[in-house]
């Protein structure tokens, strides 16, 4: 409805800024994360604005692969990822889901873009990703979706250890799911 409506513009504004304004108060709270990041899911309409790169806005496509993802939006919009679907990697055992994987990897590398797989749940996959070329990733091997409270009591625990891990979040409703470098 928002969508059809062309309310969508002004909602995604309002949480865009909600997000950034809640990413950069965990950044003050936990100075070792300063490179913190926050991805909010946009519409295509949202994305098509023209001032969303210069407020340094990075774009990805969510579940690509699947769906709405299409190869044209890689011309269409200057996008930074592309999220390979849970689907994908959920069959990784089998030699053709690996060619998938392997040739979105190289595809986007080949385009200047980074590789986030989603729905990564066991060891296996994570070992199976990172030969693949896959840079991030997210799923229940990381952990589960959480609060923004949760978020916080992370990144504190997180802060105490030596290295800082390469963090991303992305956020779905009220819940935050964590990305990690691989």
């Amino acid at each position: 409805m928002a969508e059809e409506t062309g309310l969508i513009v002004p909602i995604g504004e309002w949480v865009l800024n909600e997000a950034c304004a809640q990413v950069r108060q965990w950044q003050i709270n936990s100075p070792s994360h300063r490179s913190l990041s926050l991805s909010v899911n946009l519409s295509a309409r949202q994305v098509a604005q023209p001032d969303l790169r210069s407020l340094g806005v990075q774009l990805s496509i969510d579940d690509f692969g699947t769906g709405y993802s299409s190869l044209s939006y890689l011309h269409r919009f200057p996008l930074n990822y592309l999220k390979i679907d849970r689907s994908f990697v959920m069959r990784l055992t089998t030699d053709n889901d690996n060619a998938i994987v392997r040739t979105i990897s190289t595809l986007a590398r080949n385009l200047g873009m980074e590789v986030i797989a989603e729905g990564i749940e066991t060891e296996e996959q994570y070992r199976q990703l990172k030969m693949l070329g896959c840079e991030y990733g997210q799923g229940y091997l990381f952990s589960r979706p959480v609060n923004n409270d949760a978020v916080t009591h992370l990144l504190a625990q997180d802060a105490k250890r030596d290295t800082e891990p390469d963090i991303n979040l992305d956020q779905h409703e009220n819940e935050v799911s964590l990305a990690y470098s691989m």
